[in-house]
């Protein structure tokens, strides 16, 4: 099926910071197919953010198959109209899925230490908790 064909191994990669990050594409670049969600970029429970990332996803890949159904009439639409409409999904959505993923895994393990308060927490990474809590679509709409 289709959907096999996307699913795709984990794997992990370790930057120079010891810090995990998953790598899982989203798509297999082949079928206009794509994954969104837990599918592709679980969180953990800490930061209460699994559920809201994957509603952005909808709502930014929505953006993205709109754009192209306003701009084009939809019997010439074309296989490499949706991948490149995938790829451009996965690239706006990036950098926020893997600031979220660190955040949360950061506060999940800071959980074990003595001062585990998420007051504490936001305090110390403001910048992150203004992104997070004031997000935009990415990706503009015509």
């Amino acid at each position: 099926s289709i959907y096999a064909n996307c699913v795709c191994d984990l794997e992990l990669h370790y930057d120079e910071d010891e810090k995990l990050y998953p790598i899982i594409p989203w798509s297999n670049g082949f079928e206009p197919v794509v994954l969104v969600g837990d599918a592709v970029h679980a969180m953990t429970p800490s930061l209460g953010q699994g559920a809201n990332v994957g509603l952005e996803d909808a709502l930014e890949l929505g953006s993205v198959l709109r754009n192209i159904i306003l701009g084009n009439d939809i019997d010439e639409i074309t296989k490499n109209d949706l991948l490149a409409s995938i790829n451009a999904f996965q690239r706006a959505r990036n950098a926020r899925v893997a600031e979220i993923h660190y955040f949360s895994r950061e506060q999940a393990l800071k959980k074990q230490t003595s001062d585990s308060s998420l007051k504490r927490y936001q305090e110390l990474n403001a910048g992150f908790f203004k992104r997070l809590y004031g997000w935009e679509p990415a990706l503009p709409t015509k």
